[in-house]
């Protein structure tokens, strides 16, 4: 069941996905000039280089470009670069080198959005093993449904199309796209409670500072559901034989791109937000314990102030000196008596 013929659809597939990708360009362009040279300054707001973040953001990237630049040199040879055939039949071909590399970098595309979302959830759980595992187990049967996807586009047939092989690839890529659409989903739903749970564990006035991790929390949930209901997209139009198939189909690459590109970028800013609080000159060094006493007496030098001890030495570092803004709105929220925050 088809809308439109098949060579319409690759068309209108190429304006979306190089739309998309222009966008995805643009957050990549942001990454460069943020994250980069935030890693390579010398002072105290120096950020520490995370090498899978900057990997990841490269490949999605790289990956994304090779998807749509190869999907323009298709479509154009497709529509004018050949004579034998019509370009709705042509299109149809699957032993064409350019829809070969279309499709391994579309899987390749998936893989890594879903093990940059597996990381994320690992970070926010602690870095446990067995949650590690579990996703890891599951991105690892995505790529070896795709290599075996990959594998049946490279097999010689000559004059087929997809219509005739519909059966074959697709006991390859629905499996590969259905693992894809609950591993986002569930570790996408997980992030999600767990950025809300730590927020509903804050006092009122942490809440109204810390509030910035909600939107992170709603980016990933966002991102995470829209590459989710794109593949099942693809899903559901394949099976139906629907033209529109095409459409979706190469709007997934970019969209990946776009949604974990956007996530990184986000929690970059939220820590270098925190990262002004924690390493300013007026504060302890990060290796220090930090005792905040709170009273509720008028004597104003009694209120409001702190010691900082050494965590290996365990010796006071100076005298009581005042908290700033941030520690004594955080300090009226908790019980009165002591609080006992480790910047570390």
């Amino acid at each position: 069941m088809a809308f439109f013929p098949r060579d319409e659809g690759y068309t209108i597939s190429l304006w979306l996905s190089t739309l998309l990708f222009g966008m995805h360009a643009v957050l990549f362009f942001v990454f460069l000039t943020t994250y980069i040279p935030a890693c390579c300054r010398r002072d105290v707001h120096r950020r520490p280089v995370n090498f899978y973040l900057i990997f990841t953001a490269f490949a999605l990237f790289v990956n994304g470009a090779v998807s749509n630049f190869v999907g323009l040199q298709r479509t154009v040879h497709g529509i004018w670069g050949q004579t034998e055939m019509s370009p709705a039949d042509w299109f149809n071909k699957t032993d064409v080198t350019s829809g070969y590399i279309e499709s391994t970098s579309w899987f390749l595309q998936v893989v890594l959005g879903d093990s940059f979302l597996s990381y994320r959830c690992w970070v926010i759980y602690g870095k446990r093993r067995w949650l590690l595992l579990i996703s890891g187990l599951c991105v690892l049967a995505t790529f070896c449904m795709g290599v075996m996807l990959q594998w049946e586009f490279s097999r010689p047939h000559a004059d087929a199309v997809n219509l005739e092989r519909t059966s074959d690839l697709y006991r390859w890529e629905a499996p590969m796209i259905l693992i894809s659409v609950i591993l986002n989903v569930s570790l996408t739903s997980a992030i999600a409670w767990k950025i809300w749970w730590q927020y509903r564990q804050l006092g009122r006035a942490a809440q109204r500072r810390e509030a910035r991790y909600l939107h992170i929390m709603w980016l990933i949930v966002e991102s995470g559901m829209v590459v989710a209901v794109a593949q099942l997209l693809v899903l559901v139009l394949g099976a139906i034989h629907n033209s529109g198939y095409q459409i979706v189909d190469h709007a997934v690459p970019p969209l990946i791109g776009i949604a974990f590109t956007g996530i990184i970028l986000r929690v970059q800013k939220i820590s270098s937000e925190d990262s002004f609080y924690t390493t300013s000159s007026d504060r302890p060094p990060l290796s220090t314990v930090v005792i905040g006493a709170t009273s509720d007496g008028d004597d104003s030098s009694s209120r409001n102030q702190y010691l900082s001890l050494d965590r290996k030495s365990r010796q006071p570092q100076g005298e009581f000196r005042p908290m700033s803004l941030s520690d004594s709105s955080r300090s009226r929220d908790t019980q009165q008596g002591h609080e006992l925050t480790i910047l570390h």
